[in-house]
């Protein structure tokens, strides 16, 4: 599960923990953090990203979900081309207004006939899951279940009718928590991006000299995010990506920061009776399990250390953001239940 931010460029509407109890109320056993910056990168290193923290834990297969599987499948051996690399790369090269996501459809369009279902974000993700280095694990896409709003339409929504739309269990888990919103961090970004120089930003990831010019440049006039969003878009960004950009850059996630392989995870839940699971998982894992954020020193070390203090600083940021008083982030510990 993502941490402190989600993929889309943006900070989730409740805290880790609570989202965590929701997934276990749901269903799940055992829910592991995918940490800041990992949780909120572009489709393709988000996915590998959670791929191999998976692999990391010796899981044997992942599930993910999707529109529309049947199709999925179909891209999948359109991508596995062995000229597909070269053949998206010219469309981009005939056409410089066209973004890679928008190149790979025009592909998959021409391989495959219908590609507009793979602009939806779930099947976006899932292709991505697929074609990752799998390290052993079975992919399993699920067909996504209409009748349940997506992320970003119950972000639309009056809170009443956000959670009587989710299920029973979620409901209860997120009934008493606060929301969080990037619109609290509004001007501590914007201030930011005015103090900086373009080339002052070249280190971080995914962003290039011309992004940083026009984000600084964006940034002198607008007074808030979306202002900052309007004067951005353009038809080869979309409007995660640039969020996804101003985050990277106040954060300062660099392309080394990003690019790395998560060191470690976070336990967040566990459903009663989960627990020699989780042990059994313990004594496999290739990368450390953080049960008690607060001990984290115990376990942790050097490199891998400071990764978790540097997801732990940007939470603390994130608390800001947050519409009620937050416990400290040392001081929490896995849901069980």
């Amino acid at each position: 599960m993502s941490g402190a931010f989600v993929q889309r460029g943006d900070i989730p509407v409740f805290d880790k923990y609570a989202r965590a109890r929701a997934a276990v109320g749901c269903g799940a056993k055992l829910v592991y953090e995918l940490p800041f910056p990992y949780c909120s990168l572009g489709a393709r290193d988000f996915a590998r990203k959670g791929v191999f923290t998976a692999a990391s834990l010796g899981l044997d297969a992942l599930a993910f979900g999707c529109e529309d599987p049947e199709k999925l499948m179909l891209a999948v051996s359109a991508m596995n081309e062995s000229d597909a690399s070269r053949r998206i790369t010219r469309l981009i090269d005939e056409d410089n207004a066209l973004s890679y996501p928008r190149a790979r459809q025009k592909y998959l369009a021409e391989m495959i006939g219908d590609a507009n279902f793979i602009a939806r974000p779930n099947n976006i993700l899932a292709l991505e899951y697929m074609l990752a280095p799998h390290e052993g694990l079975a992919m399993l896409p699920l067909r996504r279940d209409p009748s349940y709003s997506s992320a970003a339409e119950l972000r639309t929504i009056e809170r009443g009718e956000m959670l009587a739309s989710l299920p029973p269990a979620a409901m209860r888990a997120f009934e008493n928590e606060p929301e969080y919103s990037i619109s609290r961090l509004t001007e501590a970004i914007i201030a930011f991006l005015r103090s900086k120089k373009p080339q002052e930003l070249d280190s971080i990831y995914d962003m290039t000299f011309d992004l940083a010019c026009r984000l600084t440049a964006a940034a002198s006039s607008a007074r808030t995010l979306p202002e900052l969003l309007d004067r951005l878009r353009a038809r080869t960004f979309t409007d995660s990506k640039l969020r996804r950009l101003m985050l990277n850059a106040y954060f300062g996630v660099t392309r080394e920061n990003a690019l790395a392989n998560p060191s470690y995870t976070v336990l967040l839940a566990a459903a009663s009776g989960a627990t020699p699971l989780a042990g059994e998982i313990a004594s496999r894992t290739r990368i450390p399990v953080v049960t008690n954020p607060g001990s984290y020193k115990s376990i942790l070390s050097g490199k891998v250390s400071e990764a978790f203090e540097r997801a732990l600083r940007a939470e603390s940021v994130v608390s800001l953001c947050c519409e009620g008083d937050v416990p400290a982030q040392l001081s929490r510990s896995p849901y069980i239940g």
